[in-house]
């Protein structure tokens, strides 16, 4: 009977744990990254997903995120007293907001509260992007600025991610004793495609 030359039995060398570990991990993180841009991009889709998911389900949409308008940056602020045509003396409060989110913006309302000894006095909120100069208030009544001020743009204006905006209130009826104003971004609506309640400006 024929007898074969000896063979040597090779090891089956297997790729360790700890590498395979990692692998893994990378995969993990760049499907998640990937994922993130996706929805990051697509709000519409992200509602549809979690709409699916057990928690949180249809009740959360990003359109009524809270921190969304915590993202919105007051900057150059300023403040100055001026009287219209019936002698009302009103405040006129400034402020730029940008847009520091990752997505686009629309209808940023912005909120002024007027503090006089320190105690909170009056308090009025208005759309951003419309603005009156001096010489246009000083010519107008009590009466024909709250209309004014209600009135909305006919053109939606969308604030990209790094966008600004200029926006201003008027706070009517102030006494001259106002020491200090404060801002903040009452209301802000995501886009595309969200469905919110619509901001109900506060009264005076």
């Amino acid at each position: 009977m024929a007898v074969t030359p000896k063979t040597v039995v090779r090891e089956n060398k297997s790729g360790s744990s700890a590498w395979n570990g990692v692998v893994l991990l990378a995969s993990m993180i760049g499907a998640f990254g990937i994922l993130t841009l996706i929805l990051a991009n697509n709000h519409e889709l992200t509602d549809a997903f979690m709409a699916k998911m057990p928690w949180p389900g249809k009740a959360t949409s990003l359109g009524t995120d809270p921190s969304l308008a915590g993202q919105m940056r007051i900057s150059e602020q300023s403040a100055r007293l001026t009287t219209l045509a019936d002698q009302t003396l009103t405040l006129v409060a400034e402020a730029t907001v940008t847009n520091d989110s990752l997505i686009p913006v629309s209808h940023v309302v912005l909120e002024a509260q007027a503090y006089e000894n320190d105690t909170p006095a009056r308090k009025a909120s208005s759309s951003c992007g419309k603005s009156v100069s001096d010489r246009l208030l000083r010519r107008l009544v009590r009466g024909e600025l709250r209309t004014l001020a209600g009135l909305e743009s006919r053109e939606v204006e969308v604030l990209e991610p790094g966008e600004d905006v200029h926006c201003q209130v008027a706070l009517l009826g102030v006494g001259r004793t106002v020491e200090e104003v404060s801002f903040r971004v009452a209301s802000v609506e995501p886009l595309p495609g969200h469905r919110i309640p619509r901001f109900q400006p506060a009264a005076e």
